[in-house]
């Protein structure tokens, strides 16, 4: 269907996803997009904060809360609702934690109309025990011409776990308003 609009659209086309969990997104499908807009599950002022953003009235700073896989074959069985492998019942974990195949758009991701640079990351400490809070700083500059928020995020990788551990997970998130 999408191919079918494509070929008969002489110019722009914004795919607009309305759903609610994770979705393929298949390449032929992607490709034909000029831009893919995620509006989730909108509510009742879903079409006016769509033209917003089509407009360029607001510049989009949301971040994807699902993983887009390539092919439904990426995609966890609907039956398998384990969170976490499991060898016994066959479950490979779900979540973008325990996804090995590369996705079309990564758990956090996300664009904006303007871009943005990161610099001067630091920790608190030079080293940290199990259990520790660890202190993260990073200064974000806006290097566009848009102001934007901007949704800083921190993954965490435990490669030494002695029990099933996911392969990276969310550890923090700030958004950081009108860059």
């Amino acid at each position: 269907m999408v191919a079918a609009l494509r070929a008969a659209t002489a110019g722009p086309l914004v795919c607009l996803l309305v759903h609610g969990g994770a979705i393929a997104i298949d390449n032929a499908t992607r490709a034909a997009c000029d831009a893919v807009l995620d509006a989730w599950y909108p509510g009742i002022e879903g079409g006016a904060a769509v033209a917003a953003t089509l407009f360029g009235d607001v510049s989009p700073a949301g971040r994807t809360p699902v993983t887009f896989y390539r092919a439904t074959a990426d995609l966890p069985p609907l039956a398998d609702t384990g969170m976490y492998p499991n060898a016994s019942s066959g479950s490979r974990g779900a979540t973008y934690r325990f996804f090995e195949g590369a996705p079309l758009y990564p758990f956090g991701h996300g664009l904006s109309y303007t871009t943005f640079a990161y610099s001067s990351l630091s920790l608190d400490a030079a080293s940290h025990s199990a259990c520790d809070a660890v202190g993260v700083t990073v200064t974000v500059t806006n290097t566009g011409s848009v102001a934007s928020d901007e949704v800083v995020q921190v993954y965490l990788k435990q490669p030494d776990a002695t029990v099933p551990a996911p392969r990276v997970r969310l550890g923090a998130f700030e958004r950081i308003k009108r860059l």
